[in-house]
Parts: structure tokens; C-alpha cells; sequence
């Protein structure tokens, strides 16, 4: 009895790791219109950071502003596209003076376009949420001595970027 319950046991987890490859083999062939997740994290300024999406792309790797900030470009492991980022602004949502803390979000479409190698002919829209938190540091000396440097270093943050949406490949 032990022997034919540990065979089905593997006879299923062969199966489901069958399964997985074809799934990973399929999107690897060429991406299907659809919709699709991305993920990120920004670092340092938030000019830059890494991304991850799952969906229509499954893919990784990493983002950085370009064209003064109006489009970002996406360069994954299986090729490269852009958004617009235009429509993007961050509004400040709350701030605590006692505190010295603050939040700003946004959102806002992007066009997803420019796409190269698996990504050629991508076209697309998604919906970008960001959110950005700060503590900021206090002034220790001179007229504002006690007050928050709004504009200075900040002592932690927490930055955030996600966006849904459909692309499609011509």
C-alpha cells in the first residue's frame, strides 16, 4: 500500500512539474496578448529600480527614466520596452510637522510602446499606482533649528510602483 501511494505521489508531482515546463516553455516562445502585473521597486531617487511582471510577460529585471523623465524604459531578460510617463504626477496625500512624515501618491495611463526582441510591436495601456513615504530629518542648527527639512535627506522612505493593464503584439 505504501509503495503505490508514494507512486501516485510521484506519478502527480511529475505531472504538475510537466505542466510547469510547458507553461514556462510557452511563454518563453512568444508573449500572448493579455493582461498583465508589473511590480517594482525603485531605488535611490526612484529613477531606477528593479521590476518584476507577471501575466501576458512574465519576465524581471529593471527600469530607469529616460527622456527627462516623460517615458521609463523596461529592460527585462527577453528584451526591452518603454511607457509614456507623462500622465504620472505625484500629489501629496498627508504630512505630520510632529512627525516630519509625509505621503504622496499617484496615479495615471501609460501608453506601453517601443518594444524589442520577444517584446517587438507591443502595444498597450496600464494603469500606474505609485507610493512614496518619508521621514524626514530635523534641522539641528541655525533659523529653522527643530523644524523638518522637507527638501534635505530623509532619515527613511518607502517607495512603490505597481500597474495593471492589457498589451497586445503586433
Amino acid at each position: 500500500m505504501r509503495t503505490r501511494k508514494t507512486g501516485i505521489g510521484l506519478a502527480l508531482t511529475s505531472a504538475a512539474l510537466i505542466a510547469a515546463g510547458a507553461v514556462v516553455n510557452a511563454s518563453a516562445d512568444s508573449p500572448a496578448s493579455g493582461p498583465i502585473h508589473l511590480f517594482s521597486y525603485p531605488t535611490g531617487s526612484g529613477n531606477t529600480g528593479t521590476v518584476l511582471i507577471a501575466g501576458a510577460i512574465g519576465d524581471y529585471g529593471s527600469y530607469a527614466a529616460a527622456g527627462d523623465g516623460k517615458y521609463v524604459k523596461v529592460t527585462l531578460s527577453q528584451g526591452t520596452f518603454e511607457f509614456d510617463a507623462k500622465n504620472l504626477n505625484d500629489k501629496h496625500k498627508a504630512a505630520d510637522k510632529a512627525t516630519c512624515s509625509a505621503i504622496f501618491t499617484g496615479t495615471g495611463s501609460a501608453s506601453v510602446l517601443n518594444g524589442t526582441a520577444l517584446y517587438a510591436g507591443i502595444k498597450g495601456t496600464i494603469e500606474v499606482t505609485q507610493t512614496h513615504v518619508l521621514v524626514a530629518s530635523r534641522y539641528t542648527t541655525g533659523k529653522l533649528k527643530g523644524q523638518c527639512d522637507e527638501v534635505g535627506n530623509h532619515v527613511h522612505h518607502y517607495d512603490s510602483v505597481s500597474a495593471t493593464g492589457n498589451v497586445s503584439f503586433q
